[in-house]
């Protein structure tokens, strides 16, 4: 039903999703069992992209771009941003787990199809 716009979707997974991504977590711990415990444990699973991008494309979504979150946060200006901030220190820190591929950088991807699109500008 999206004639003009799009569906940005941010979040971790991969494109070619392992067999199994369920998990679940308590006290910052990992739990396989993710049935024991209801409502104790929060539950999750990677995003499978592969299967988002096949299913946009079907249903006639264009595909403005697929990246790790890393080069998306470059390309739309973090460092500007923090350059500009007044609480600068604060601010590096951040970035620096939002752009390491050891933490958030590699692992979240960022997505974005859409209708009437050619070029994404700001």
């Amino acid at each position: 039903k999206l004639k003009k716009g799009g569906i940005l979707t941010i979040d971790y997974g991969s494109e070619k999703p392992r067999k199994n991504t369920y998990r679940a977590y308590k006290n910052h711990k990992v739990f396989t069992d993710i049935i024991s415990e209801p409502g104790e444990r929060d539950i999750t699973s990677d995003v499978n992209f592969d299967l988002l991008r096949r299913v946009g494309e079907e249903e006639g979504l264009e595909e403005v771009f697929f990246y790790p979150q890393e080069r998306f946060l470059l390309e739309y200006g973090i460092l500007e941003i923090v350059e500009k901030s007044g609480e600068k220190e604060i601010l590096k820190n951040q970035a620096k787990f939002l752009l390491s591929p050891e933490f958030m950088g590699a692992r979240f991807k960022v997505l974005f199809q859409g209708r009437g699109f050619s070029e994404l500008t700001f």
